[in-house]
């Protein structure tokens, strides 16, 4: 109620003057933002045309200008990458990049915060543990597609998002939207003559929007809604050359789906992250930078979900029962990480990058609270008793904690004012699967001040995940624990053009795979890993940027796969996104669009489902009322369409739908 009525009474509120406060999408010209500093690439300060990766990256201006709200809204604004919502929970989102995606969870980036890894330990996945990321702690975003793992091993397979975080603000932002949303924002930094301490909270709820899907365990259709809850809790304590931060997530939702099926009123999600990071920095030598990193982070889901339909267990059952099969499955993970990283000037124009990290995954708790003897029916124990109740519990094995030891060493070569080398090498070691080197390769080249070339090759390996490994008699999803690591060989060519109020990026890739970790359906249609064939891919992908006049920005992405792995199927071949900005005086809007081509969604072994293309629009519009106080408008998916999303859980023959028109209202004060 607080929120309502402090919105409502800003709602209506006018300048008093006509001062022009401006907006910070245009201070920078983008000769200038093309010159932002980027540190995800190589772990050194480089510039978009000189980093040698495929790369996009978006500061906090050009963020808040959007009318989205989350991490993988964002994405759909990058070539090479598409967001797809999945029947894992209704707040479950799943991004991948050139079209390489294992199932609903993206398992093939590395996520990380502020040089805080948050994949998930158990998954390992970017989207595992936290499933919905807010925008407006975000400083900077770096998005590098194409292999990792030369420098951060395991997990960078297809790309990595290299987030920093805001600091030195003092904000709050209120927010009121349709399905009776409610929202805030706070950033805080404190500081003394020797510490600063930077936050940032954030909290939402929303009852959801409705939809009318097909049931899942008997004919007709159904009415189902998708609430859902979200707090966020950052903070960053820093001291010198010492930083501490720690990381707090919790989503949870009701009803829609839950692991591929939809139960109301029992269906229920509840996803933890909890982080902490230390680095330390220090000099080794007077030509040297170094630094220390230690991470832990501990991660818990709840998962509630209808397993059968009612009556499927009567006749096998001790005493009979029509109930369904219903489990209440706990999840509980840790990871540890510890890195050492120098940077070392042997020369003006020659720098040598090394280092080593260790992790450790584990997987603590995996069970289930069942209505059933669930034991009993895996094994094929017949007959199989009856609970009632959830009192009693079918504990699984977990998989013991794997360890992942590497050391990397990197060489930058200014050779000339027009050239310069990246060499990189990394090798991986662990006691749970094959050690594997990962070579790189960049070269970029300077025609004249406004033109560039880069030449790439990178290869990235990913080591099955604790759930892929886990679970092979498991009902749902099947594990097998002879999986292989999975790797990838890519090829990059490159070119980009800048000027003061143009610039394009173009760009072509070419994919190897090898071993890739698959979900496939098997012949009872229960999901399961599987170890693929050998396949290859390429595509295009292109992003240009126009400053039409002072006052205006348009900017255009496309991507195309030009040739895929027949398991790509849930991936559009076609992708594009168009955003149009323009500022006057103390007002600004924002129009853009995603277009998500053609995809598939599978049914069973053998059968597949067409989704039809799809576009959503949004719009922001953003008044200045003065030097700290502003408000914002805006809407998503504009024209309400009702779009979905390919899904690979099975039966789900018109794919998981996307939310539809969402407005809301905010007021947002620095001081």
């Amino acid at each position: 109620m607080l929120i309502k009525s402090v919105s409502s009474t800003c709602l209506f509120v006018l300048a008093v003057n006509a001062q022009v406060y401006g907006d910070g999408l245009f201070d920078l010209s983008l000769r200038q933002l093309m010159n932002l500093p980027i540190t995800g690439t190589t772990l050194t300060q480089e510039t978009l045309s000189s980093s040698p990766a495929a790369i996009t990256v978006f500061n906090s201006d050009f963020i808040q200008s959007l009318g989205v709200e989350y991490l993988h809204e964002l994405l759909d604004f990058v070539p090479g990458v598409q967001t797809q919502r999945t029947a894992d929970s209704n707040f479950s989102y799943g991004f991948s990049f050139r079209g390489r995606r294992n199932g609903g969870q993206s398992k093939e980036v590395l996520l990380l915060l502020d040089g805080q890894v948050l994949n998930d330990p158990r998954s390992g996945a970017a989207n595992g543990s936290v499933r919905l990321m807010t925008l407006d702690n975000i400083d900077r975003l770096e998005v590098i597609r194409g292999p990792g793992s030369a420098l951060y091993g395991t997990g960078a397979f297809s790309g990595v998002i290299n987030i920093i975080s805001k600091h030195d603000v003092n904000a709050v932002s209120l927010k009121l939207g349709n399905f009776n949303k409610q929202a805030v924002s706070i950033n805080s930094t404190l500081k003394s003559d020797i510490l600063k301490l930077d936050t940032y909270l954030n909290y939402q709820q929303d009852q959801g929007d409705e939809y009318w899907l097909e049931r899942s365990f008997e004919s007709g259709n159904e009415s189902t809604q998708d609430p859902r809850a979200l707090l966020e809790f950052r903070t960053m304590l820093s001291r010198g050359q010492t930083r501490v931060s720690f990381y707090a997530q919790q989503a949870s939702g009701d009803d829609f789906y839950s692991l591929g099926t939809i139960s109301n009123d029992f269906n229920a999600n509840v996803y933890q992250h909890y982080g902490t990071h230390i680095k330390q920095d220090f000099k080794l030598t007077e030509n040297s930078a170094s630094y220390f990193e230690l991470g832990y982070r501990y991660v818990t889901a709840d998962i509630d979900s209808q397993i059968t339909a009612p009556g499927d267990l009567f006749a096998i059952s001790n005493p009979q029962s029509n109930a369904p099969v219903f489990i209440k499955a706990k999840i509980r993970s840790e990871g540890y990480r510890a890195k050492f990283h120098n940077d070392f000037q042997l020369k003006e124009n020659i720098s040598l990058q090394w280092g080593f990290d260790w992790h450790r995954n584990s997987e603590l708790t995996s069970e289930a609270q069942n209505n059933y003897n669930t034991g009993q029916l895996y094994d094929g124990v017949i007959p199989v008793e009856y609970y009632g109740d959830f009192n009693r519990k079918t504990v699984s094995d977990v998989v013991s904690g794997k360890d992942m030891l590497g050391i990397y060493a990197q060489n930058i070569w200014k050779i000339s004012s027009r050239h310069q080398l990246n060499f990189g090498l990394r090798y991986d070691s662990s006691d749970s699967v094959a050690s594997h080197w990962s070579p790189r390769l960049g070269w970029v080249i300077s025609v004249d001040e406004n033109n560039f070339i880069k030449a790439l090759y990178g290869e990235a390996f990913r080591a099955a995940s604790l759930n892929e490994m886990a679970n092979p008699e498991s009902p749902i999803i099947k594990g097998d624990p002879d999986l292989k690591h999975e790797t990838i060989k890519t090829y990059d060519l490159i070119y980009q053009h800048v000027q003061s109020r143009f610039n394009l990026q173009v760009g072509g890739y070419y994919n190897e795979y090898s071993d890739p970790i698959n979900i496939a359906l098997n012949e009872n249609s229960i999901r399961e890993y599987t170890s693929g064939n050998d396949s290859d891919g390429h595509g295009i992908e292109f992003e240009g940027n126009w400053n039409a006049a002072t006052d205006s920005w348009i900017r255009l992405t496309y991507s195309e796969l030009l040739s895929a792995p027949d398991n790509f199927f849930i991936q559009s071949k076609t992708t594009a996104s168009l955003m149009f900005s323009y500022v006057y005086q103390t007002a600004s809007f924002n129009l853009s669009t995603v277009y998500h081509g053609e995809r598939e969604t599978q049914i069973n072994t053998n059968e597949f489902e067409s989704i039809p293309s799809s576009w959503s629009t949004n719009f922001k519009f953003n008044y200045q009322v003065s030097k700290n106080l502003s408000n914002q408008f805006s809407i998503k998916n504009l024209s309400d369409n009702q779009y979905a999303s390919a899904s690979q859980e099975g039966d789900l023959s018109d794919g998981v739908p996307a939310r539809g028109r969402e407005m809301m209202y905010s007021i947002k004060y620095v001081f």
